[in-house]
Formats: structure tokens, C-alpha cells, sequence
């Protein structure tokens, strides 16, 4: 069994038996990083905030004192289910974040009294970061470009003539739309 080791009080005796050894709980806890937050344009204040990494959540989240002192405007209104099924609506800006050296524009959540700091996962990626599910660090994440050998020789350089681009591959690849759409 996985964890198991041989007992040295047994194995003088010549009975090399495994036994079970109790192992550490791991933790799942939770990580908390540090952001220091401009408006998009870079201008006025900057505001430093902890953040509680939320992997789970795409938007992330600022309390309503940080992004009133940022003066960031409303760019639309997006509903939200929380996680106990509750409808929310929050309006939604962007924000530029620094965290670990690494800097970027990400929408923000706008957040309401009470509403709690966190970073989502689309601000994460945003940066080319991600957290570590092992130690639970925010680390920086390899970034992948697909080559020219894993696009379908069929559609290597086509050009648009209907169907979604992917314009991130190294040509402008078409892909069909799906049967009945």
C-alpha cells in the first residue's frame, strides 16, 4: 500500500511486514497574494490590495472602498450566481494589476459593502500566472502557442470564408462551424 513502510522494530526480528503509517493531512488552505492596482490609463492613485486567490472565479473581485479610491467607472452590468445558487449583479470595470513583476489590464468585479477581495481566474491567466496546486504559490505560468504541426494540414493557411478564426496560431486557421448552427 502506497505509505506504508517497513517497521524497524519488526524487521530486527525478521519479520519484514509492512505497516501502515498515518500520514500527514494535507491541507487544501487557502493562498493570499498581494496586487498593487491602477486605474487602466495608469493615471491617480495606486491602491495595494490583498487578494484570496479564487481559481474557481473568472472575474476578480475588488472591495468597494478600492475601487471607489481607483475612480473606476462602470463599463456594463453582469449577473453572477454565487455559490449557494444566489443571484447577484455587479458592474464590472477594468482595473491594471501588478503582482510578482508582472503587469495587466483585467475586468474587475465592483464590488458592494462587505464584498471581500479575490482574484479570479481570468486575471491570473491575464498575467501568465497560475497557482501551484501542490504548494499553493502563485507561480509563472508557461506559455503555450500551438505550431504549425498541430493544425490539420486541411486547414493550414485557408483563409476566412466562414467558420471561426483562431488568429493565435501561427496562420489565420478557419475552423468549421459545427453541423446545424
Amino acid at each position: 500500500m502506497a505509505g506504508d513502510v517497513p517497521s524497524p522494530a519488526l524487521s530486527r526480528l525478521g519479520l519484514d511486514m509492512m505497516i501502515p503509517r498515518r500520514r500527514k493531512r494535507s491541507r487544501t488552505g487557502t493562498s493570499y497574494v498581494d496586487a498593487r492596482l491602477v486605474r487602466p490609463d495608469g493615471r491617480g492613485v495606486a491602491v495595494k490590495v490583498q487578494f484570496l486567490i479564487d481559481t474557481g472565479a473568472v472575474y476578480s473581485l475588488l472591495p468597494e472602498a478600492a475601487w471607489k479610491n481607483l475612480r473606476l467607472k462602470p463599463m456594463r452590468t453582469i449577473d453572477f450566481v454565487l455559490a449557494d445558487k444566489t443571484l447577484v449583479r455587479r458592474e464590472v470595470a477594468e482595473a491594471r494589476f501588478e503582482i510578482k513583476g508582472e503587469y495587466a489590464t483585467s475586468p474587475v468585479i465592483l464590488g458592494a459593502p462587505g464584498d471581500a477581495p479575490l482574484l479570479g481566474a481570468v486575471t491570473l491567466e491575464t498575467l501568465g500566472l497560475m497557482v501551484s496546486p501542490v504548494s499553493r504559490k502563485v507561480l509563472p505560468m508557461r506559455m503555450v502557442l500551438a505550431p504549425e504541426s498541430v493544425v490539420p494540414k486541411e486547414v493550414r493557411g485557408r483563409r476566412p470564408s466562414g467558420g471561426r478564426v483562431l488568429p493565435f496560431l501561427p496562420q489565420s486557421i478557419v475552423l468549421p462551424e459545427p453541423a446545424g448552427v
